[in-house]
């Protein structure tokens, strides 16, 4: 299974929104819901570092293949540009690949938790939980529960409702 890239930096994506401080304004102005605001920004830098790369090198090529300074500027503008938008486009479409068109019907007997039960019983969802880590094990893949009775941690909600 493939990694996506905010799986591979953990806790310091966090970072990356920071370089684009109104980003999370900006989406829900453009009434565009987006569950990480870091991912996108993570995104926006990929992206752009693709973009400037392909086109410095496309610059370089040009030149020395003996194209004018004109034509090398015009034809690696588009390149780069082109290849950005594609760096853009396949990183955003990224994580509904990995789950893809998947369609099951939810049950009682899947259901895991203490009650035994869903209010969803019956209803057909599309997409599914792929993979579940907790503090960097893998506890279910594919459906399968790997994780240990007894592992998990009991972690305490705070009371100060302003860091919620």
């Amino acid at each position: 299974m493939a990694l996506a890239p905010y799986r591979l930096l953990g806790n310091r994506i966090n970072f990356w929104l920071r370089l684009f401080g109104n980003l999370d304004k900006q989406l829900l102005k453009g009434n565009v819901k987006v569950a990480f605001p870091a991912y996108v920004a993570l995104i926006l830098v990929f992206s752009s570092l693709g973009g400037i790369s392909i086109f410095a090198l496309t610059l370089v090529l040009c030149l020395v293949f003996g194209a004018t300074l004109l034509v090398s500027l015009l034809l690696s503008t588009g390149v780069g540009v082109s290849c950005g938008l594609v760096i853009f486009l396949v990183l955003y479409f990224y994580p509904a690949m990995q789950v893809g068109n998947r369609k099951r019907v939810l049950d009682n007997k899947q259901v895991v938790s203490k009650c035994g039960w869903t209010p969803y019983h019956g209803r057909e969802i599309t997409g599914d939980v792929v993979l579940t880590m907790v503090r960097g094990k893998v506890v279910m893949k594919e459906g399968e529960i790997l994780g240990e009775a007894g592992w998990g941690k009991w972690v305490t909600r705070s009371m100060n409702t302003k860091n919620t």
